[in-house]
This record gives C-alpha cells, structure tokens and sequence, in this order.
C-alpha cells in the first residue's frame, strides 16, 4: 500500500469546491450512428467485438468498414471497400473478433474471404475463395481464435469451416459430411472454448457440431432442441468461463445451453422476460465477466440480459431508452466494464447500456477512462439485514491502491476530471489493493439491519498512472433497503 496516495485523495476530496450539478446518469446512450467517424457513413452496423483495452469494433455492413469506438469516444476507420489495397476487396463485412494482441479479425461475406488488421493498420488478407487450395470458401459467416492464435473461418456457401494458423497455413476441419456425424448446412456462427473444441451452427440444418483438436465430430444439437422445445435455424454461439455454449436459434425464438457434458437447457423462448417483452428471431449472442449473457431479439428489437440465476430483463427496447431509435437490431457485445454495446441494423447506430447490479443496486454511471478502459463496480445483494453483500471491482490497473468510498447520501461533485457521488463527508471507507488481474472483491458477511428507505453510495477511487489525473473513478451505484 502507498498511504502518500491515499491520504492525497481523501485530501482533495474533503477539500472538493467544484460541485456539479445533481443529475441522473446517462445509462443508455447512442455511441455511433451513420456519419461513422465524421468522414466514413457506418451503414447497417452489424457484429460487435471488444478488446481487452475496451475499443469496440463495428462492422458497417452495407458501407463495407469497420470503425473501432475507444473508451475515450474517439471513432475511427480501420478498413474500408478496399480491403488491403492490393487487390482483395472487403465486401459486406460480417463476423468479427478479436485476439489478445489488438488485431481485428473480420470476414467478408460478399467478396469470399478474410482480413486481419493490427494496431498499426496493417490489413492482410488470410484466406480467400481458394480455401485451402483443394477445398473452396464462399459467403463465410462467423469466426472465431483459439489460443494459440488459430483463426477458424465458417463458411456459408460452401459448408465448411477453415482453420487458418499463424503461420498461414489453411486446412478444412469440417465439410458438408461433418465427417460422417451428419449433414452440415450454411455454416454460420462459430466460437472456441477453453480447452480448443470448435463449434460451428448449421443453419439450415439447424444442428450444432463439435470439432475436438482430435477425435471425431460429434452433433450436439439438432432441430430437436432439448427435446421439449426446438431449434430452428441456429445463428449465432458465444462460450462461457465453465466453456458453456450458448445458441441463437432464430425461427424458433429461443436460446439453448449446451454444457461440457452434453446436457442441452432452454434458457430463453419467444415469451422473453414472462413481463410482456417478447424475444423474436434472436441473432446476436455475448456474454460479460459474470456470466450473464446478452441476447439480441432482431426481430423483436430488444436486448435481453439473462444472469447464471436464470433472472431475465429486457435492458434495451425500440425506444432506444429514449434516446434514439433502435431498429432491427444484429450484434451485441460486452467489455470488461459495466458497459454493452449493441447495433442496430435499420436505425443504422450503435447504443452503449451500462449494466445494473443484482438484488438493489443501481448504477449511477460517472466512470472515467483509465489504462483499461473505464473500471466497473457492481453491487450484489438486497440490502436486508443478516443477508450478504459485496462490492465487486473489475478492469482496472493489477496492484495498485484503491479506496472505496461509502456514504450515505448521494453527492455530485468534479474531481480527478469526473464527476464522484458519494456526498461528503463519507461514511465509511476502505484502502485496498487490486489483485494481480486487476480486480477487488469486498463481501459483507451480513448486511446490518437498517430504516426502509436508507441509502448507501459507493465508488472506487484507484491509482492510475495512465490515467490523465493519475486517478481513475469507478462508476458509483446506489442501493436503497427496501
């Protein structure tokens, strides 16, 4: 601990003249719309990747671009229509993801082939209609890497999937035989989980196969779904830390989990949250640091967040929160903050929701950008006394001092360039220390019991040195016991 650091903070705190004006966050907010990056029109944004400094990448699908949006809120263009500018044009972008390095991986649906884009700006194209040599590669779709670097490219119009190693070297690991375990049609979504198992969607033969690195290909999903509901024409996959798989299956309004050991769950159907928002014709799948997964109804425009608990809410509708409307949404994706992004196909934008907390916490918004990106605080628990609670710090420097302050009344005031909630004086505080992945983790055991009607407000103030004031602010959050 550094207690220099410490004691200068509560001082400037204490100390705080500059107050601003008390108001409600802006929780749902239009980040991109279709003037792109002032220059460049974003056109029918699509898929959606972070990384994990918190760029987001969009695909403009009918403007064949990609634009990356920086927590800063600086958009710029990484590719266009020219592809690598030697020849090998980007058509209809449409997968996209990205590795541990900062280079962009994306597909190009309608000229047959695939880019890699690194921080510098380098475009080279990794695969093209020629597939391996043997094997051809036409309309692909997904794509997704492994750990070792290995991109894995499907491909819609010719029924199979490319590998494609570092190196450069490109294999077919699966065609339209699926190797014997059954028929493999307009290969579609595709993600990798932890141990290198491939799983690609069929659409149109609305099935699931599994790729082992070795052993044979094993269908773990079909029209039959889990047997009591269906799926029909599978779309997109994304993977959780337990590896797993989720699937949009996109004419039958529904998701499916597919755990290691085979056992297929129904986690979401057309009825949506059981409240009167329905869920139609989900595409875009992702998921956040807690598990929670993030589904796009396209047809219903709406996004929905489903916790590991199964508790389902709508967290966007085509109202756009107001804001701007959101219409025919596609993509869907989550940082390592308190922050999802979503793409709206029709309205041609792309909306920022910063997520709740579980039991009664609200956020308030108010984080400020650091090393990585904006750090995000969520509160668990209800408030109620003898119950657990805990404050749970994420995507901020590893190693460094971070004061959590609490009070008990909400505040607005600028400091270290942002704005902290927590009124002054605080009541009570806690100097920590972030763990090697840059995280903290604060439980209460039992929640003392307190009036209905009192209220706690938390941030984080933690050491940052690349960040401009050297301090980086958490987002705040206010719970209220009930």
């Amino acid at each position: 601990m550094r207690p220099a650091f410490a004691l200068a903070l509560v001082s400037a705190l204490s100390a705080a003249v500059a107050f601003a004006p008390s108001a409600a966050a802006q929780l749902v907010e239009e980040v991109m719309d279709t003037t792109g990056d002032g220059l460049n029109d974003l056109d029918f944004p699509g898929y959606l990747a972070v990384d994990g400094t918190g760029n987001l990448f969009v695909t403009g699908r009918a403007s064949d671009n990609v634009f990356t949006l920086t927590p800063a809120g600086t958009i710029t263009e990484i590719i266009d229509s020219t592809g690598d500018g030697g020849g090998n044009v980007l058509d209809n972008p449409f997968g996209i993801t990205t590795d541990g390095f900062g280079n962009v991986f994306v597909t190009g649906n309608g000229s047959n082939n695939a880019f890699k884009v690194t921080p510098g700006g380098t475009v080279t194209e990794i695969i093209d209609i020629l597939g391996d040599g043997t094997n051809f590669m036409s309309q692909p779709l997904g794509l997704d890497l492994d750990g070792s670097g290995n991109v894995y490219v499907a491909a819609s119009g010719t029924d199979n999937v490319f590998k494609v190693t570092p190196g450069g070297v490109i294999t077919e690991i699966i065609d339209s035989t699926a190797g014997g375990a059954g028929t493999f049609d307009f290969a579609n979504g595709i993600v990798v989980n932890s141990t290198g198992d491939v799983y690609v969607a069929g659409s149109v033969s609305d099935n699931v196969f599994k790729i082992p690195p070795f052993g044979p290909i094993v269908e773990v999903l079909d029209a039959a779904g889990d047997g009591a509901n269906p799926c029909d024409f599978p779309v997109n996959l994304v993977v959780d830390s337990n590896d797993n798989v989720y699937v949009t299956c996109q004419f039958s309004h529904n998701v499916f989990k597919l755990s290691p050991g085979g056992t297929i769950t129904e986690v979401l159907d057309a009825t949506g949250d059981g409240g009167g928002n329905t869920l139609s014709a989900p595409t875009g799948l992702a998921i956040d640091a807690e598990d929670t997964l993030y589904v796009v109804g396209n047809g219903s425009d709406n996004v929905f967040s489903v916790t590991t608990g199964g508790v389902i809410t709508e967290i966007l509708d085509a109202t756009g929160g107001g804001v701007a409307t959101f219409d025919l949404p596609w993509g869907v994706a989550t940082d390592g903050a308190c922050n999802v992004f979503a793409s709206g196909l029709f309205s041609e934008n792309v909306f920022r929701i910063q997520r709740e907390g579980a039991g009664n916490w609200e956020n308030l918004g108010c984080a400020t950008v650091g090393t990585f990106g904006e750090p995000c605080l969520i509160g668990t628990g209800t408030l109620v006394g003898g119950t657990p609670l805990s404050f749970e710090l994420t995507n901020t420097v590893a190693g460094t001092p971070a004061i959590l302050a609490i009070s008990f009344a909400e505040g607005s005031f600028f400091a270290f360039g942002g704005i902290t909630k927590p009124a002054v004086p605080w009541g009570a505080q806690f100097i920590l220390v972030t763990n090697p992945s840059g995280a903290l983790s604060l439980p209460i055991a039992s929640f003392p019991t307190l009036p209905s009607g009192f209220t706690i407000v938390a941030q984080y103030f933690i050491e940052d040195f690349g960040s401009p004031h050297s301090v980086v602010l958490s987002n705040a959050i206010k719970g209220i016991v009930p």
